[in-house]
């Protein structure tokens, strides 16, 4: 599994994505079926490598999962 933040999007549809995933030893290309994320969210995906002749080497996910924060915040009224 690779970890890591939502930095950006490429491509974006109700239900697919090409987006660029900040991790610790580098930014990756990652695209797959992804629905409901966000710039700036953590996510936990795995995939297959695969090298596109024009894009270069992307990640096609087939698992991701949104981390869940360690922390919530819940303000008192």
């Amino acid at each position: 599994m690779i970890e890591g933040t939502i930095t950006r999007f490429l491509l974006k549809t109700e239900t697919f994505a090409v987006i660029i995933i900040k991790t610790p030893s580098g930014d990756i290309k990652a695209l797959g079926d992804f629905c409901n994320i966000s710039e700036g969210e953590q996510l936990l995906v795995k995939g297959i490598w695969q090298e596109h002749p024009k894009h270069g080497p992307q990640l096609r996910v087939h698992y991701w999962e949104k981390e869940i924060p360690s922390t919530i915040y819940l303000p008192f009224h």
